[in-house]
Parts: structure tokens; sequence; C-alpha cells
């Protein structure tokens, strides 16, 4: 392939969600591709999900008729976007997108996030084997353990992982620290870094006296925080200065210097011309360090490692039938999946596991503080020790679960699959039937959440909380 240019421009903007004005069309964004090409950056990052294909159409319309070396298109899956029930969903989606941009292949196509994405690694691998035309093949949003597994996966059918995509910048170092940018360095894997500016927030445009329009969602997440993004800019206007270019070419040239490939959302002339000017900037060893060490003395947000954080989550008690007798297990990590399913994550050894295995029925028991130590003690003692069958009064359910008497809300699952980790099992459980008291009903006959307050755990100091009091109402914020 063309040697890759040292930034890459994002037409994420181009698909026109309104984030950054809704002024962007094509007639707009023509010229912004034209000083483009004409100052050699042509290498564009896309994706289907970017307006549902209208980032694609913007991009498609500009390419045409010129020669195909002389541009790159890197594209992306988006899962989400896709047909999961279709067996051929991969190559139903990459046909649709080359069919949509009128072009014969991609320059790089990528698993755009982790969502199920081993699956479709597979399937990536699977369309691409063998062929002639593979571009270089990435995966965006994936830790390290998720870019070494894709990276297994490719090469088993015979190709690579060429390509990381995801969030980098000054004040957000994560694929720094946890090892990421060293892994792509030994493997031959280029690493896009996305955000670099941070939405505009490390471009010197906003301060505390002038910051970003109140409403949006970069608002909310730079506002509170210009004061100290003040700082780390005068640092940018120092070396700004001294290279004799503008605020934000200095945060690209910093990633540029740590072996990094910046995207750059363009929707000005302005914004090609200042990547120009960043990619012909190269800042000193020292200069790096210096702005990583004035970065961290700010203390922003910290890598804490590959931590789970969705916290605090639902208590509930899991029951089974193993052997002909119930047992339950406290299990405090749930979540759901669509509308119609749900997922329980228990380790392997837990003896209801067994059982749930063997009927593939399972009841989920939320608890609420009227039964909370009752609740507690499932996850002290072991079914495998002690028979527990007798901790709780219980109601078979319909499908063959057993339902605890004192649980307010009880559901009744029948399990469709359970994906496996390191120690745990993972149920995705189909829902039944949920049986509600009536005291926690309101007049529809819908769970009142004013009047049913499920406990909630929190998983690092192992404490407990219920739910409180109402503070908006989704969708009806602003």
């Amino acid at each position: 392939m063309t040697n890759l240019p040292k930034i890459a421009l994002g037409a994420w903007a181009w698909g026109n969600d309104g984030t950054f004005g809704n002024d962007l069309t094509a007639e707009t964004l023509r010229p912004i591709f034209d000083t483009a090409m004409k100052n050699g950056l042509n290498l564009w990052d896309t994706a289907y999900a970017y307006g549902m294909g209208t980032s694609e159409r913007v991009l498609a319309g500009f390419v045409k008729g010129l020669p195909r070396e002389s541009y790159l298109i890197s594209d992306k899956f988006t899962p989400q976007c896709a047909d999961a029930s279709s067996p051929t969903a991969m190559r139903d989606m990459i046909e649709m997108q080359l069919k949509l941009m009128e072009l014969d292949r991609f320059d790089i196509y990528w698993i755009h996030n982790v969502w199920d994405a081993p699956k479709w690694t597979e399937e990536l691998a699977k369309y691409f084997e063998g062929r002639d035309d593979v571009p270089l093949l990435g995966v965006s949003n994936h830790n390290l353990t998720e870019i070494k597994q894709a990276n297994e996966i490719l090469k088993s059918h015979g190709l690579k992982l060429s390509a990381v995509q995801n969030h980098y910048s000054l004040i957000n170092r994560s694929s720094e620290e946890s090892g990421i940018l060293d892994y792509c360095k030994e493997n031959g894997i280029t690493f896009f870094a996305y955000m670099v500016l941070e939405q505009g927030a490390l471009s010197g445009k906003y301060d505390t006296k002038h910051p970003m329009p109140e409403g949006s969602a970069r608002a909310e997440a730079y506002n509170p925080v210009l004061d100290k993004l003040e700082i780390l800019n005068a640092e940018h206007k120092k070396l700004a200065d001294k290279y004799q270019v503008g605020m934000a070419q200095i945060p690209v040239a910093w990633a540029i210097a740590k072996g990094t490939l910046p995207i750059i959302g363009v929707t000005k002339e302005s914004h090609v011309e200042d990547a120009v000017k960043a990619a012909n900037v190269t800042l000193t060893a020292e200069e790096t360090e210096g702005l990583e060490k004035l970065a961290d003395s700010l203390e922003m947000k910290k890598n804490i490692g590959a931590t789970l954080a969705l916290y605090p989550s639902p208590v509930i008690v899991v029951g089974a039938m193993v052997d002909g007798k119930p047992n339950w297990t406290l299990v405090a990590h749930a979540g759901t999946v669509a509308h119609s399913h749900l997922m329980l994550s228990m380790v392997q050894a837990h003896y209801t596991n067994k059982g749930i295995r063997e009927t593939n029925k399972v009841s989920v028991n939320v608890v609420d503080e009227s039964w909370l130590k009752e609740a507690d003690r499932m996850g002290v003692i072991s079914g495998n020790k002690e028979d527990k069958s007798g901790a709780f009064s219980y109601t078979m359910g319909e499908n063959g679960a057993p339902l605890i008497d004192s649980a307010k809300v009880s559901i009744e699952c029948e399990v469709d699959g359970n994906y496996e980790l390191e120690h745990f099992d993972n149920f995705i459980c189909k829902i039944l039937a949920v049986y509600a008291d009536e005291a926690v009903l309101n007049e529809k006959g819908k769970i009142d959440y004013h009047v049913f307050k499920p406990v909630l755990f929190e998983f690092p100091t192992y404490e407990y909380f219920v739910t409180g009091e109402k503070v908006g109402s989704c969708g009806k914020m602003n």
C-alpha cells in the first residue's frame, strides 16, 4: 500500500449529527476536501455509522472521478448497524458500503467497536482470507486483551492486524499506560489516535472566559476543567510561538512525536491548514516529555487500569433447581441484553451454576432492604458445602424456576446461551415472566420505582446502597 500520510482526516462530523453545528453540506465541505488533497492529506476516515451513510455519500461524491491511487479510504464495520440475524452480515455491510461509495476496495477497514467483536473479527477474516484486495485490517476502541485476541484470529486465517484506532491525547493516555502503544510498535501495527484535540478543548479556542456553548455534550465534559486546561494550553502557546504555528498544532505534533497517526476532524479549511502545519512540526523529546508531565500534574482523569467501573449495580439472588432442590446465590454482576434478555455473570465454581446448566431455568430475585440480610448470607455460604434449599420460602414459577417469596420482584428466565470467560459463566437469559408484589405496582400495573427501591452494590468497598431521589426525566432534560 501507498505510504500513509502523517495525519488522517476524519469525516465523523460530515455525518451531520449536530455536534459541530448543522450547516455542514456537500457544498461547504468541498473546499475542505480540495485543500486537503492539494496538500497531500489524502487519507479519509469515515464510517456508515456517521450519519447512517451520510458521511460516506458526501466523501464518495468528492473522490468520484479521481485516480484511485490518489486517495485512501478508511471505513468501518459497525456491529450495531449490521443485520446480526443474517449469516452474511459482514459481507452484506462491506459490499453495501463499497456500492455506496462506488469503490472496488477499501484501503483500511476496521471493526468499529468491541460489541461481539471476536465473532465479527472472525467473519472479517473469512471474508478477506485468500483475496488479493485485502486492505489494512484494524480494530477500534479495543483494549489490549481484545487487540491481541483480534490479531490471533486474523493470524489463524493468514492475515494480520495492521491498525488500532483509539482515543488518545495529552489528557487521555490510557492506550499508552495500558501497553497498547508498545504492543503496536512491537508488532508493526499503526496506532491511529482520535480526539487528539479533545473536541477543541486543547486547541486554545476555549478558556474560562470563552467556554464551550452551554447545552452541548462538549460543554458538559470540558467546561468544568477549563481552568486546568488553560495551564496546559499556555504551554502549547509557548511552543506554538517557538515553531511559528497555532496552538492547535502542538497537541497534534505531540501525537505524531509519540509515533501515532492522529485523526483530525475537519469542518473548516483552516482545520486542514492547521493539520498541514502540525505535520511539519517536530517536537524535541524534552518538549514532548514536558507536555506530558504538565498534563499529569493537572490531575485530570487517570488510567486506573482495566477496572470494572459500572457501579453501583443491582443486587439479586439467583435461584435454580440443583438435584431436585432449590439453591440460591447472591449475584452483583447482572445486566440487560436488548429488551428481552438479561445477563448473569457468575463464578463457574458456584453450586447454582450446575443447576442452571442442567435445567436452563433460573430465577432472578431483586433484593430490597427488607430482606437484604438474608440475601447477603447467600454470598457468604457455599452450596457446595451447605444445603441452602431451606434459606427462603419459595414458590415454583410457571416455567420451573424457584421464586423467593420475600422478593417483591422476581424474574423467571430460560437460558439461551453461555458466554464463557476465564472462571466465569455469563448466562444469556430470555425473560419468560416477571412476578411483582401488587404493593410495588402503579395504577398502570407497572413497577413503581418510587415505591420499590432495589439495593445496589458497590464492588470496590463491598457496600450496599438504595436508590435515591429522582433527578430528571429521560429525553426531557433540555
